[in-house]
């Protein structure tokens, strides 16, 4: 049973009520709203005082996600850099550098007009050109592509590598543009892996790999896994664990030009 309360400080807030839920929970999302869900004997009164005693916690959230989504809207600065085991990514505004190319700054066909997002290659330097019309999400795209294209490249043959390594034999493998996990292994054997793993460091890269190819004899976090998974790293798994962690799938650029939200 669902319920909107529009509350004079935060605006609509959804009350949920469920027959499993157990605990009164709470929660903002910059594009789904502010969401409270309640056990089904909890009335709307009890939920719309516990609302009240955290919407200064709401509030504060709403404006973190505001400004978060306007920093991930705006376009990185000219220069900027994405590194990935495959080369460097650069990004080049060509309202800023006048000097990339006559052809990449003016149109001298006026009836075949310039792409917004232009992509030139050399050795293992890829740069984007774009201009100030392109959207922070098309560029994205843009971005994406290469890493697609890159992790294609090398992930499957680094996984092929390290089962032939350990004894491992798997099913099938996915590459994904993933934006909440680095991999998964499912209970037919078939791995999935993240393109982002491509900007990870090669040993960190390596770590996922391992551990999706641990869940092949252990398909859950017990301790008989972390034991393999540290007799596979040599021993290194917390360390490697806890070097993972600073990174994420969704890291991309913000509004300062390093890594941000993706």
């Amino acid at each position: 049973m669902k319920k909107t309360y529009t509350h004079p400080i935060v605006g609509n807030v959804l009350i949920v009520k469920g027959l499993s839920l157990r605990t009164l929970r709470l929660s903002v999302n910059h594009s789904r709203g502010v969401r409270l869900s309640i056990p089904w004997h909890v009335t709307y009164s009890t939920a719309i005082k516990f609302l009240e005693s955290k919407i200064e916690w709401v509030a504060e959230a709403i404006k973190r996600q505001h400004e978060k989504a306007s920093k991930s809207a705006e376009l990185p600065a000219n220069g900027t850099e994405i590194k990935t085991q495959a080369g460097t990514i650069i990004l080049t505004n060509s309202n800023t550098n006048h000097n990339i190319s006559n052809n990449s700054c003016h149109n001298l066909n006026p009836e075949k007009p310039l792409k917004k997002i232009k992509v030139k290659t050399t050795g293992n330097q890829r740069e984007i050109f774009f201009d100030n019309t392109v959207s922070s999400e098309e560029l994205k795209k843009a971005v994406v592509k290469i890493l697609r294209k890159d992790a294609a490249a090398l992930l499957p043959a680094r996984l092929s590598e390290l089962a032939a390594l350990h004894g491992f034999s798997y099913g099938k493998l996915t590459i994904r543009n993933n934006v909440s996990n680095w991999g998964s292994c499912s209970a037919r054997k078939n791995i999935n892996l993240n393109i982002h793993l491509i900007r990870l460091p090669q040993e960190l890269s390596d770590y996922v790999l391992l551990h999706e190819l641990a869940h092949l004899k252990h398909r859950n976090h017990g301790p008989e896994f972390h034991r393999l998974l540290d007799l596979l790293c040599g021993g290194r798994e917390k360390e490697l664990s806890r070097q993972l962690r600073k990174y994420s799938p969704r890291r991309f650029w913000d509004h300062d030009h390093k890594l941000g939200d993706f």
